[in-house]
């Protein structure tokens, strides 16, 4: 078979002080925490981190710096993550942390930039793409935040809550949602990401997949009874995307409005995905 030139591959240099993983300065890890192995499973492999930082809201994976390693190292949990390259997310770096989620999750994998490595962006990032980006993380698949009642780790029980939950207590107020959660949405306070998304200026696509998320949210609260909610580990209102969207599938209901998020997701990802090269996070595509 005769080889045939399809084009020019360069390749970058990039140094440790330009890297992705140095953007920001990892919090030290002070609080005992359950570590995770996905959002539903204590891990019993071998731990790298057992200690979230003080006022953590969780923890995010990102292992490694170029592409071929995104797709096994790139995880957002509740508690720790069991895997190395993990790191806290607390409220002053949690705007970072997602972009780097998303930088990393936006570009797939092919043989011809498998080892491409991610660089910090080389220009002020504009507040609407920071604002994708975290939208745009809340719906991924590796978005594995939950949240578990009565996590028993090395002699402790832990309660862990999910601060990605997105929609204030306001709106599930409003909504169809079972009488045995009145209690808790009546007495919880709202969400950090709840929070950070209120009274934020949206750009047309992100605020389409959050409208299309929310008809999800109200879907699972509706068939709340007619769901597997032991398979799942759900106790709590503020369960995660992944436990919503799985007991969901797993029934058989709300597959319309399941494949409206996919679909947003993807316009999303579809205009943020240049933009990784635009800001110098990647140097070619």
């Amino acid at each position: 078979m005769i080889p045939k030139k399809i084009g020019t591959k360069t390749i970058s240099v990039v140094t440790g002080k330009s890297l992705l993983n140095g953007w920001f300065e990892r919090p030290s890890n002070e609080v005992p925490a359950p570590a995770l192995e996905s959002a539903l499973n204590i891990s019993k492999a071998r731990v790298y981190m057992e200690k979230l930082a003080r006022g953590a809201i969780g923890a995010l994976c990102a292992a490694c710096n170029d592409i071929q390693n995104v797709a096994q190292k790139t995880v957002l949990v509740s508690s720790c993550y069991f895997n190395s390259g993990s790191f806290s997310i607390i409220p002053a770096i949690f705007e970072k942390a997602m972009v780097v989620f998303s930088v990393r999750r936006l570009i797939l994998p092919t043989w011809i930039n498998n080892r491409d490595q991610f660089r910090q962006p080389s220009v002020e990032l504009p507040e609407n793409f920071i604002t994708d980006c975290i939208v745009w993380s809340l719906f991924h698949g590796s978005n594995q935040t939950s949240s578990l009642k009565d996590v028993a780790y090395k002699g402790t029980t832990y309660q862990i809550r999910n601060q990605f939950f997105p929609y204030l207590l306001s709106e599930l107020r409003e909504w169809d949602t079972p009488h045995d959660l009145s209690g808790q949405i009546r007495t919880a306070q709202d969400t950090f990401v709840a929070n950070w998304i209120k009274g934020r200026a949206l750009s047309a696509e992100a605020q389409a997949l959050l409208d299309a998320g929310r008809k999800v949210y109200q879907v699972f609260y509706k068939e709340w009874k007619n769901l597997n909610l032991r398979k799942f580990k759900i106790d709590y209102y503020d369960c995660g995307w992944y436990q919503i969207r799985n007991a969901l599938l797993d029934a058989k209901v709300g597959l319309e409005e399941l494949n409206a998020v996919k679909e947003a997701h993807t316009k999303l990802a579809l205009k943020l995905r240049p933009k990784v090269y635009e800001y110098g996070f990647l140097d070619h595509q």
